[in-house]
């Protein structure tokens, strides 16, 4: 679907907006993340007008406003708190890996894994979990233990219903090898 041009400032939106940058008669896009209460604004510094464009969001994708992000920021320090407490180290994995290391690995779901082609004809799949890239991470690596925690998006070719997304976070802990016990957090 084509964005549509917005010239007039009738009124707040509460939908996602695309600004669209018009400099020296070049159009620029970049995605706006929260509400912009008019469509149409002067960007002193550049000289340049912005002019707001309605964008549809992807079927089972959120966008998360401040109060939101306040919120997700607390829980996941706690939760990196509790992981890190148990001696667990950050480990970040790429979004996407070879389509091989992904397919196979997850049974009857593996139906759901989003799969991308990239411009030299790679076959890459968008992560479905975060435990598969942690274990191609060891495997490439030569560790045979490790203790880590991973908080990130995962992708899911799901039907998106109520509480279910195709993009959401997971909270990952995993223990690879021999480890000492973890005693509860009270």
């Amino acid at each position: 679907m084509e964005p549509k041009f917005c010239s007039d400032a009738r009124g707040p939106w509460s939908q996602s907006f695309v600004l669209m940058h018009v400099v020296h008669g070049a159009k620029v896009w970049c995605t706006i993340l929260t509400e912009i209460p008019q469509h149409q604004m002067h960007i002193p510094d550049r000289g340049s007008k912005a002019f707001l464009t309605e964008a549809p969001r992807h079927l089972g994708t959120r966008d998360f406003a401040k109060e939101q992000m306040t919120i997700r920021k607390k829980a996941f320090s706690i939760i990196e708190g509790i992981f890190e407490r148990h001696g667990a180290t950050a480990l970040d994995t790429p979004v996407f890996e070879l389509r091989e290391t992904l397919t196979g690995k997850y049974g009857e779901d593996s139906k759901l894994i989003y799969d991308l082609a990239d411009q030299g004809r790679e076959l890459l799949s968008l992560r479905y979990d975060l435990t598969v890239p942690f274990a191609r991470f060891m495997a490439m690596n030569g560790l045979t233990s490790l203790k880590r925690y991973q908080i990130a998006k995962v992708y899911r070719r799901d039907n998106p219903s109520k509480g279910r997304y195709r993009e959401f976070y997971q909270c990952d802990f995993d223990i690879a090898g021999p480890s000492e016990k973890m005693g509860p957090d009270f």
